[in-house]
């Protein structure tokens, strides 16, 4: 049993701030975060380099069963990801063909039946902020505190856009992905009922932190 405030939930659609957020909220708190992400993203690079056919839900789900997927913690309260033992870079979990199939792959209910397990063995650690799509709605339904982040899709290729350029790419790529995600057969991207919504549009990252802290308290109140 996850004892009150022990895990944090957050959720949000791509670049509505999840990873930033949750990594300045766990240095606050002494939490260790884990941005659940990077799992998809790992199996999706570990799929692409073994050619399965990403257009046969089937095959992915064969072939996600022979991947091994562990986490190593970091000394920035966080955590690596290895496939078959090997660390994947962030460059590597981040590259545009992951980019460009990491939601069809993440759309298969078994892929999210094996990662859920996973993502909620790390949660019984305790302190542990956890982001992610449906981790509020799903993966961690008993979670005390869970947020759900949202902002505009112009907000979201902005801040893309700063790390790479190429806004008309990135904002193609953010309204597809969106759209897969939030279309999901199996844990839709929708926020959990009871969760905190929050648009960042117009805060800074430590605005939003400040808010998160305060619901957290009131929380525990």
């Amino acid at each position: 049993m996850i004892e009150p405030n022990e895990t944090i939930a957050i959720d949000g659609p791509p670049a509505s701030g999840k990873t930033t957020v949750g990594r300045a909220l766990a240095r606050r708190l002494g939490y260790r975060f884990l941005d659940t992400g990077i799992l998809y993203r790992a199996l999706t690079w570990c799929l692409l380099q073994t050619g399965t056919d990403l257009a046969d839900p089937l095959a992915i789900a064969r072939a996600a069963k022979e991947v091994s997927l562990t986490l190593r913690p970091t000394t920035k309260a966080s955590w690596s990801v290895c496939v078959q033992e090997r660390e994947l870079s962030e460059a590597e979990l981040r590259s545009p063909q992951v980019d460009a199939a990491v939601s069809q792959v993440s759309s298969v209910p078994e892929v999210r039946e094996q990662l859920r397990g996973l993502q909620r063995a790390l949660a019984k650690a305790g302190h542990v902020i956890m982001a992610g799509q449906d981790i509020g709605s799903v993966v961690l339904p008993d979670a005390p505190v869970k947020v759900y982040l949202e902002a505009s899709l112009e907000e979201r290729v902005r801040r893309r856009s700063r790390q790479s350029g190429k806004a008309a790419e990135i904002g193609a790529s953010l309204a597809r992905r969106s759209s897969l995600d939030a279309a999901r057969a199996v844990s839709p991207l929708a926020p959990a009922r009871d969760a905190h919504v929050i648009n960042t549009d117009a805060f800074t990252v430590e605005q939003v932190v400040t808010q998160i802290i305060a619901i957290v308290r009131r929380s525990d109140s």
